[in-house]
């Protein structure tokens, strides 16, 4: 390798210094004549703020804008937040810078015809410049800042003046320093309420104001913020609150007065199954302690204590029993379960549960042993009239108030072949009275005799049969708008009315 000789060096320095200087001079000299041409049409430099993207991304700029002014979390490190920011005062912008080509300048002016502002993007090869231009403005960048915030301030401001909650703040030495439109329309003497209020009060808690001047009584519920640099007071009108909580109680108090007076015991347990309410009736039917009761036990707890004092029949299999009730208690759409409780005391309880879809349920405790007793007595008179009519040896059909076969005995069910009792349907009069034409054609009676029944009329008949046997055949009126009908192969064998009267009554 060969190594230059002194003065060659001399001369490659002294040869890069004249070609700095040259390109020195010729910069100093553009600077100048741009400077006098400016000078010359009395106009200022630009001012502006540039800021230079890369795949979206901030990478470079001239102005001091580390985060967004209305968000203290929000930095600006991409376009869509530089774009965000100015974008409601320039208008539409594009969403991504990539779409410049190299070369292209697009400008936006601003939406406001007196704002001189201009943003002008523009795409230079791999990267992206956007300048904020504002020839009114010394710092371009700030100014629009500080524009935003006063839009911001605007803005919440106007919408704290329209909310329906008073808002007041204080300073730190508990000076008033705004509030907005709903607490200036209180009163110096309920402000001053309000304003003492707070420092004895917790949060959540209520104010009665009384009615002045026309007004009705006011509820206000007060809260307040303590910050480091002041304090908030936030005021609620709960009126209607307060007036439904009392509407409520009210109705409380008057469903327990009727449900005191109930003789029909009632249990209510809420969506956690645990006893809510019950009534005095549900003590003196179950015989559960008060003191047991008050405790809210859960809905098993208080089955089983039944169990436990024989207040409930035994379960062939408690177990599937109690999921029966829990699998009913949880289907709130299936509407109602109906049991009857034969207890070993010789009472009759019939327990009523009502879901609700709020989980909730409620429990009916009634007393049907009287109506058991007179159902088992009205049910064994009814046996022994029928078998009265059965040791009858000829037929014997009895129609109710609705024209229907009420009763029928075992002579007429083996003479016309028909059962009446074993249909769950009633029969008919006119199927009846069909046959017994069929049975004892007849060219007349059976009409008449239909006729005689609806009009409540007596009649009476012998008809003769195919064979030739006679047959008498009657129709006579029973108390209760009830009608008789009889047929009888001997005309002295029919029962006497006074018989046939008592063993129907």
């Amino acid at each position: 390798m060969q190594y230059l000789s002194t003065p060659w060096i001399l001369v490659a320095i002294l040869s890069a210094s004249l070609i700095v200087f040259a390109i020195l001079w010729y910069l100093s000299a553009v600077a100048q004549r741009f400077r006098v041409e400016t000078a010359a049409a009395g106009a200022e430099p630009v001012r502006l703020a540039t800021f230079l993207f890369k795949d979206e991304r901030l990478t470079d700029s001239d102005c001091v804008l580390r985060k967004l002014p209305w968000s203290d979390d929000v930095e600006v490190s991409e376009w869509r937040h530089l774009r965000s920011w100015l974008g409601r005062r320039f208008g539409s912008l594009p969403t991504q810078l990539r779409e410049l080509k190299d070369g292209e300048h697009r400008e936006f002016p601003a939406t406001d015809k007196e704002d001189l502002a201009v943003l002008v993007l523009s795409g230079l090869q791999d990267v992206q410049r956007v300048q904020l231009k504002d020839p009114s403005e010394q710092d371009p960048s700030g100014a629009h800042r500080a524009r935003e915030l006063e839009t911001f301030v605007a803005r919440f401001g106007a919408v704290l003046n329209e909310t329906p909650c008073a808002i007041r703040v204080f300073d730190k030495i508990h000076e008033t320093a705004w509030y907005n439109q709903s607490f200036a329309e209180f009163s110096e003497e309920q402000a001053e309420l309000l304003i003492k209020a707070p420092v004895c009060l917790e949060n959540g808690k209520r104010v009665h104001l009384p009615a002045q001047h026309g007004q009705v009584e006011t509820y206000l519920e007060l809260n307040h913020l303590d910050r480091e640099d002041c304090q908030v007071l936030y005021v609620s009108d709960v009126t209607q609150v307060v007036n439904a909580e009392k509407a409520r109680r009210e109705f409380i108090q008057t469903l327990t007065k009727t449900f005191a007076n109930l003789t029909t015991g009632l249990a209510v347990f809420d969506q956690n199954q645990r006893l809510a309410l019950f009534n005095p009736a549900l003590l003196d039917l179950t015989g559960l302690n008060p003191s047991f009761l008050s405790g809210q036990p859960h809905l098993a707890e208080v089955f089983d204590r039944l169990r436990d004092s024989n207040m409930m029949p035994e379960p062939k299999n408690y177990g599937s029993w109690r999921n029966q009730m829990n699998a009913m208690i949880k289907s709130a759409s299936e509407g109602l379960y109906i049991d009857d409780w034969s207890l070993p005391n010789g009472m009759t309880y019939r327990i009523t549960g009502r879901p609700h879809p709020d989980g909730a349920v409620a429990f009916l405790f009634e007393d049907i042993s009287d109506e058991v007793a007179l159902t088992r007595r009205f049910r064994s008179q009814i046996d022994l009239r029928q078998a009265a009519l059965d040791v009858v040896t000829h037929a014997i059909a009895i129609t109710g108030p609705n024209n229907s076969i009420l009763l029928c005995n075992r002579a007429c069910s083996d003479f016309l072949g028909i059962d009446p009792d074993s249909s769950f349907a009633e029969m008919s009069l006119k199927d009846f009275l069909v046959t017994c034409d069929e049975k004892l054609p007849h060219v007349w009676f059976w009409d008449a005799c239909e006729k005689a029944i609806l009009g409540r009329t007596e009649l009476e008949r012998v008809v003769t049969c195919k064979n030739g046997t006679d047959y008498l055949c009657s129709v006579e009126l029973l108390p209760g708008n009830s009608m008789n009908i009889s047929i009888s192969q001997n005309r002295h064998a029919t029962l006497p009315s006074s018989e046939l009267k008592a063993a129907t009554a």
